[in-house]
């Protein structure tokens, strides 16, 4: 996969900012990554699902209690229309990307605050935006 070590620093970069005890990794890439973006305040879980749904695009074995549906990418988009009217959420990402130079890490942490604040067809829109760049 050429973009695994985008997804593992991505992976990691929760460590940096979460508490010690919410997810371990590399001592030495968290300190880099906490240098890159030291006031970002996104939980450690929303960045995995982030980097789970990166890595995992495939459908899951298993039962499943409905069929997996494409991403409707207008609803998408609206629903990512919605969130960014949260004056909330705006600062969040405004803060995001002023802390964040690189535009892949940016996509993956915005999709990992919407993904906390519950905007899930964003967050996809935005996972799916950062899939496209790292092909």
């Amino acid at each position: 996969m050429q973009f695994a070590p985008h997804l593992i620093a991505v992976a990691l970069l929760g460590s940096s900012i979460a508490s010690a005890g919410e997810c371990t990794g590399s001592v030495e890439l968290q300190n880099y990554l906490h240098a890159q973006a030291p006031s970002i305040l996104v939980g450690c879980g929303s960045l995995m699902t982030i980097v789970d749904k990166l890595m995992h695009r495939a459908r899951k074995s298993g039962r499943r209690l409905e069929d997996d549906q494409p991403l409707n990418t207008s609803e998408a988009q609206a629903n990512l229309n919605t969130a960014l009217r949260d004056a909330a959420i705006r600062r969040r990402i405004e803060q995001m990307r002023r802390a964040v130079s690189d535009e892949n890490m940016r996509l993956a942490y915005e999709a990992a605050i919407l993904d906390e604040e519950g905007y899930y067809n964003a967050r996809d829109l935005r996972i799916m935006q950062l899939l496209d760049r790292l092909k």
